[in-house]
């Protein structure tokens, strides 16, 4: 080494492998073809290793993190229907307008659907006690007049009328007890 090249030891260095020439297309066809501007290859390769004998690999730079996409979280407001829309109900528990298709108000929350089958749940029960009070007070009527007709000495026509209550009331017994019975699911 030189005493130049010990000083600027952190400099970079440029080795130019192949000396400057004119332009290939500007020299004439002779020049071209001859081989003689090429340096010994023994020598370039030599000379390479010296100079990458004190090279220093210089950190990749590491490429830029592509940067995240921007979320932007764009919050609505339910609306409502107008009052007059064809899909425009009123939920049972807040009293407003909401949307017939939805499955929860879109005011209080509520579950639609699950308030709907308790509501008629609830109406279904109390109809089954109101249906339950009837059958037992007829079964009391029916047999306070076949109590009357057996032990009571009555006038003939009193006496048909009871019968008529005893077979209409057993009868609509019957009809009521058979639209249950075939009202229920079978499994």
């Amino acid at each position: 080494m030189t005493e130049d090249d010990s000083k600027d030891s952190d400099a970079p260095k440029v080795v130019r492998l192949f000396p400057a020439r004119p332009h290939a297309a500007d020299a004439e066809p002779a020049e071209r073809e001859t081989g003689a501007e090429l340096p010994n290859l023994a020598d370039l390769g030599t000379e390479v290793n010296r100079y990458m004998a004190h090279a220093r690999v210089a950190p990749a730079e590491q490429p830029a993190a592509p940067a995240e996409p921007e979320i932007k979280v764009v919050v609505q407001r339910r609306q409502a229907p107008p009052r007059g829309h064809r899909n425009a109900v009123r939920c049972s528990q807040c009293d407003q307008y909401t949307w017939r298709d939805t499955e929860e108000c879109i005011h209080c929350g509520v579950n639609r659907a699950a308030h709907a089958a308790q509501v008629e749940a609830a109406r279904h029960t109390e109809w089954q006690a109101i249906l339950w009070s009837g059958a037992i007070l007829s079964w009391g009527v029916l047999g306070l007049c076949l109590y009357a007709l057996q032990t009571y000495a009555m006038p003939a026509r009193l006496a048909q009328i009871l019968w008529y209550a005893v077979y209409a009331i057993g009868g609509a017994n019957a009809i009521g007890f058979w639209i249950r019975a075939m009202s229920k699911p079978r499994s």
